[in-house]
């Protein structure tokens, strides 16, 4: 959950990652393709959302931090 509420950040059972705002009660897809992505968290002032990928075939994972406002994901850590 976002920290002022209104969005919630969710990965589905396929790895692709959503936010949900509670507000609008829409949802929209942040980030999907080859890997699995899960345990996304808030930065503490909301802008961004950080999550780890796993690799399709298991060997490894990467820490992503995506900005809310647009633009793609970051790779912090390499797999």
């Amino acid at each position: 959950v976002s920290p002022d509420g209104r969005l919630v950040a969710v990965n589905s059972p396929g790895g692709a990652l959503f936010l949900l705002d509670l507000t609008t009660r829409l949802s929209s897809q942040l980030a999907a393709g080859p890997g699995r992505a899960h345990a996304p968290a808030f930065s503490p002032d909301g802008r961004l959302l950080a999550y780890a990928l796993a690799a399709p075939d298991g060997s490894g994972a990467a820490l992503m931090v995506l900005p809310l406002a647009g633009g793609g994901p970051t790779a912090l850590t390499g797999e």
